[in-house]
């Protein structure tokens, strides 16, 4: 079995005071996504192998308005490390200061988690894996991924001084039964989470043909976290019937350069939309089993 030195990076910055300004908190959001990236990129390199779980990604920040600090870690193979430090040293540096006190250490951290030039690698054995579509390494690289059925739309009408009296769905000639999209949707969204789509669920509101006043309430996406293992289900058999076409999956992330958290259309075909909710139900059915046993322990 072939073996493998896997080392941490880190990036550690901080500053006296001035924290609260939105250049330190820009420059926190940046960091983080290009870690993001660097993970990401290393599970797709690896990904015949069982070494993708132990990229760990970690980090931390702190800001009460006079003074910050943030943080980030990637566990990496040692060879990709070299290359990832010399680019973040490049990218990000004291030669950037933005105010008195302000400090950017990357290297590697030692025993204390102070930032060294010297890793500490430590050699693991991995083994090849069944290879992985690019549905089934979703999970792993995005950390909120959510779905949408587009051509389903929700709609406001009878509206009052404003406010909408009737919150309804409307799907003619969608494949779908009333039933079975029930059960997909039902118990998906939190209280707080007061959309059309959502209340129409709720009171499970349907219409054929909306009134005139009618306003659409545009696309409404579902994170795969609020779902439970029978809508998961529901959905993962639905889309085997032949319908995988009408999801549309998406990852949400944090924008550091619009300042502000958005969707994006992941690009699979129908069996890796399918390979996705798959390991998605799967996942889902390993944390109920693994919390199962903790509460016989």
């Amino acid at each position: 079995m072939p073996t493998i030195n896997l080392v941490t990076v880190k990036l550690d910055r901080s500053t006296g005071y001035s924290a609260e300004k939105d250049w330190f908190h820009d420059l926190c959001n940046e960091v983080y996504q290009v870690f993001v990236a660097k993970r990401a990129e290393l599970i797709r390199k690896y990904r015949n192998t069982d070494l993708v779980d132990k990229f760990v990604h970690y980090e931390r920040s702190d800001n009460d308005g006079e003074e910050g600090f943030f943080y980030d870690t990637l566990r990496m193979p040692e060879t990709d490390a070299k290359e990832f430090v010399a680019s973040l040293r490049n990218r990000f540096d004291d030669n950037d200061l933005r105010c008195c006190y302000d400090s950017c250490k990357i290297g590697y951290p030692d025993e204390y988690g102070d930032v060294c030039d010297k890793p500490n690698p430590t050699k693991v054995a991995y083994k090849k894996i069944k290879p992985m579509s690019d549905g089934q390494l979703a999970p792993l690289i995005y950390g909120q991924i959510y779905f949408a059925l587009p051509d389903v739309k929700a709609y406001g009408q009878n509206f009052v001084n404003g406010t909408a009296r009737d919150e309804v769905i409307c799907m003619p000639g969608f494949p779908i039964t009333k039933a079975t999209f029930l059960k997909i949707f039902t118990g998906c969204f939190l209280r707080y989470d007061q959309t059309y789509f959502a209340n129409a669920v709720r009171n499970k509101k349907f219409v054929q043909k909306t009134r005139k006043d009618a306003q659409y309430g545009g696309v409404a996406r579902v994170d795969f976290d609020n779902m439970s293992v029978d809508n998961v289900k529901a959905l993962l058999a639905w889309m085997r019937r032949g319908y995988a076409s009408y999801v549309q999956p998406t990852y949400y992330k944090f924008n550091y350069k619009s300042g502000n958290h958005e969707h994006y259309l992941m690009k699979l075909t129908d069996q890796e939309k399918i390979d996705l909710v798959a390991t998605v139900l799967a996942n889902k059915k390993k944390k109920l089993a693994e919390a199962a046993k903790q509460q016989e322990k």
